[in-house]
């Protein structure tokens, strides 16, 4: 900078501290590139503003346009706004690191012209107010950057008087800059803790052999359906003498058996559905909105798709007969019943057809 922003005017130093500020105090991107074109807008004499927030913080040096999560734009008309939009969807926008090498310093701002940077033919909107200093496709532009990450970017055409700024015209804008950069870094930071946080409590939801859903997620997804009295059936799901699997060939062949079943049995399932391990060889899977007779209808087909994975694993281990055995129960408001009687009660089931099976082998 020229000169230190304490020696700005007084009033426009007052103005340009609640502005940083109400950026600064924002954790709506919307509400904050609303604001930094206002300011922009009364601040500077161009007539074109476009602020532009990524989807993800890019590198300096990445060559590739960065993918644009948001942006809002002034001065543009409603078919020149589309035009932009269209270019933009088509990936036909600079990248920073063409900015960085063809950008010409006005303070901290980087002047970009068509003559330097040909591309901005193609992708910027023409401008009426070109000069000898000021072409029609050129643009100034700061990039949202802190460190070596770079968040979004602000772009300026169209200067009233056809002529470059100067960094003292341009000192007011740095300010408001930096304030938005902070506001931005702050809100990426804090998007990416709270991804993380997502990502851990997910986690803590999934089986670690199978990747499917937990007996925790069970259990949170059920209450929310009993609060909310929406129905449900509940389908277990157990390897017959599983046992036999790891005695004669050992854990990690029972636990191939496991992610087998699993991925199969997701492959099955309604989107609608969620699948769940429940413990050792045993699976739950959770159908919403589904009354007994459906249920009895989903385990006739899951029961004949399943005989064809018994069958795979009778090629694949031999003298190993492997069956799998279904139970069902059913919850609904108007015969309420606990978690665990509902839980029981389809695992009672599932154990009366594995002995019926049992009786039937010779």
């Amino acid at each position: 900078m020229s000169r230190s922003c304490d020696q700005l005017p007084p009033e426009l130093y007052r103005e340009l501290i609640a502005l940083g500020t109400q950026i600064l105090q924002s954790s709506d991107t919307k509400a904050i590139l609303k604001k930094i074109v206002q300011a922009f807008a009364q601040h500077s004499r161009f007539e074109r503003i476009g602020v532009s927030l990524y989807a993800a913080p890019v590198s300096p040096d990445q060559s590739t346009p960065p993918t644009i999560a948001e942006y809002i734009t002034v001065g543009l008309s409603p078919e020149q706004e589309r035009l932009l939009r269209q270019r933009s969807a088509a990936g036909k926008i600079l990248s920073d690191k063409q900015i960085l090498e063809a950008g010409q310093p006005i303070g901290t701002a980087l002047y970009v012209s068509a003559q330097r940077l040909p591309q901005l033919r193609e992708y910027a909107v023409a401008q009426a107010h070109a000069s000898a200093s000021w072409g029609p496709h050129d643009m100034l532009y700061w990039l949202l950057r802190s460190g070596d990450q770079i968040f979004g970017r602000i772009a300026l055409s169209q200067p009233r008087d056809g002529r470059l700024p100067t960094p003292s015209e341009l000192e007011p804008l740095a300010f408001l800059v930096n304030m938005a950069t902070l506001a931005v870094a702050n809100l990426y930071r804090m998007r990416a803790l709270h991804d993380q946080h997502q990502k851990l409590i997910e986690q803590a939801r999934r089986d670690a052999l199978t990747g499917v859903y937990n007996r925790r997620a069970l259990d949170e997804m059920l209450t929310q359906l009993m609060d909310a009295g929406t129905p449900f059936t509940l389908v277990f799901i157990d390897i017959d003498d599983f046992f036999e699997v790891n005695d004669r060939f050992g854990h990690l062949v029972g636990d191939r058996v496991i992610q087998d079943l699993a991925q199969f049995l997701g492959q099955l399932i309604r989107k609608t559905d969620s699948l769940f391990r429940y413990g050792g060889d045993e699976f739950i899977i959770l159908m919403p909105q589904t009354t007994p007779d459906q249920a009895e209808r989903v385990l006739m087909r899951l029961q004949q798709d399943l005989h064809k994975l018994s069958e795979r694993w009778a090629n694949e281990l031999p003298d190993l007969h492997l069956s799998i055995s279904l139970g069902s129960s059913s919850w609904s408001p108007q015969s309420p019943r606990s978690l665990d009687a509902v839980l029981e009660e389809a695992d009672q089931f599932m154990y009366r057809r594995k002995r019926a099976k049992g009786r039937q082998r010779p």
